[in-house]
Parts: C-alpha cells; sequence; structure tokens
C-alpha cells in the first residue's frame, strides 16, 4: 500500500515533525520508549496501551525513514517514509511529498489504507499547529474507511 501525501512546508519542516517525539502524539500515539535514530526500537501506544513496536533500520539524508512495524495481534510488516521537495515555478510557497509505504500487510490492506490516511490528516493538521482532538479519530477513520472500500 502507497500513499503520497502533498505538504506546503518545507522538506526540512516535514522532516523535523515526522520525527518529533514531542508532535508524535498529535498525529500517530505516545512514544513510551525509544526515537527515531537507526537501530532504536520505538514503542508507540495508539491508545489504551496498545503498542507497536518498530525498530527503525533506515534513517538517509532527512529525508527516509525504514522502519518494521508491529502490533501484537498482526503479522510484522515494514514501513517506509520519504520526504521530498515539490519543485513548482508557478508557486512560491515551498512544498514537498511525502511517501508512505506500508508493505507487507497481506489482507490488512483495507483498514491500513484509511487509517494511514486519518493519521496523514492528523499529521497535517499537527504539521499547520492545529492538531485536530483525538477523540475525533475513529468517526474520521470510519469517512475515510467508506471512502476507500472496494465494492
Amino acid at each position: 500500500m502507497s500513499i503520497t501525501w502533498k505538504l506546503a512546508r518545507s522538506t526540512p519542516e516535514v522532516w523535523r515533525h515526522l520525527t518529533s517525539e514531542r508532535h508524535l502524539p498529535e498525529w500517530l500515539g505516545h512514544a513510551r520508549r525509544g526515537g527515531f535514530s537507526t537501530g532504536d526500537t520505538l514503542v508507540v501506544d495508539h491508545g489504551d496501551g496498545y503498542l507497536c513496536t518498530s525498530v527503525v533500520d533506515t534513517l538517509d539524508d532527512d529525508r527516509t525513514l525504514g522502519m518494521t512495524w508491529d502490533f501484537p495481534d498482526e503479522p510484522p510488516s515494514r514501513l517506509l517514509v520519504t520526504v521530498e521537495p515539490v519543485a513548482d515555478e508557478q508557486d512560491a510557497e515551498e512544498q514537498c511529498l511525502l511517501h508512505l509505504r506500508h508493505t507487507e500487510l497481506d489482507d490488512l490492506t483495507g483498514s491500513y489504507l484509511p487509517g494511514w490516511i486519518t493519521h496523514l490528516t492528523y499529521f497535517e493538521s499537527s504539521l499547520d499547529t492545529d492538531p485536530l482532538p483525538t477523540q475525533a479519530f475513529w468517526r474520521l477513520y470510519e469517512t475515510h474507511h467508506q471512502l476507500t472500500a472496494t465494492t
């Protein structure tokens, strides 16, 4: 599964926000352990003690983050996030693309696609210094799930 998200921010701004433990609760979950350095084991609480354990194995040029993705009730999978500048000569505003690729999901793709769209919506709002309320997450997820469901 792959998603590309266009953001009205510079690549360095997006990268700093993406790898900021301080901002992580505004869009993904609370870091309980680890961080965003190569070799770190990052444990994120996605709510009510539902923990995802990831090992950061790729961290390149402040543009690429690769890591495992492991919830206790799912098979392990892989996450790769890259950030790149957008060259748009007609628009003076800095922009970038965030590419998210989540692989080895098998039959979980249908639930992860609306989940990542929801998380990236929260990420963009957090980046704009106007974080969305966490209690709205599942309503927004359900909307995205209905929009992305195959018939």
